[in-house]
């Protein structure tokens, strides 16, 4: 089978072969992304039901100790469904938020994530937020930051150690 690509100026040919080569190497940013540490962090901006739904299948299927959830949302988001796919799949949570206008203060998740998890925390600034989620790992596991690509994009900031332009979804 061939896969035949039509471009304005030419055209070219690209094998089944070269596609697949092609899109194994595609790396998007805050997608089950991976930052080494102690702990290590998994970055997943996990921020509608389905995302939340395929990262709790991932986080099954991988196993190990269950994480700490770092989760911060924006307005207008199905919080309590995308915690509802987490239930079950991670340790703890700390509730923070990014510095977006559109971002949920931590207080207004806390009942949802009350309903889904036996133990939550309210910590508002992100870089504390950060620091109390790191300091609940235990036993191998890890620090999971999800429910937001500008959370996401906050941690990438705050762990390069650039002040950057501001808040930014990846």
């Amino acid at each position: 089978c061939r896969l035949v690509l039509l471009f304005a100026l030419n055209d070219i040919v690209v094998s089944s072969d070269a596609v697949r080569t092609g899109l194994a190497g595609v790396r998007w940013g805050g997608r089950l992304q991976w930052v080494p540490g102690n702990p290590p962090l998994l970055l997943d901006g996990a921020h509608n039901p389905a995302g939340a739904e395929a990262l709790a299948a991932y986080l099954r299927a991988r196993g190990g100790a269950p994480p700490v959830l770092l989760f911060g949302a924006t307005r207008g988001k199905d919080v309590g469904a995308i915690l509802e796919a987490l239930r079950g799949v991670v340790a703890d949570v700390v509730l923070t938020r990014s510095s977006v206008d559109r971002s949920l203060a931590p207080e207004e998740l806390v009942a949802e994530a009350a309903a889904a998890f036996p133990s939550v925390r309210v910590v508002p600034e992100t870089v504390a937020a950060l620091d109390q989620a790191r300091s609940l790992v235990q036993g191998g596991s890890f620090v999971l930051v999800a429910g937001s690509l500008y959370l996401v994009g906050e941690v990438l900031r705050i762990l390069s150690g650039d002040d950057g332009p501001g808040p930014i979804s990846l």
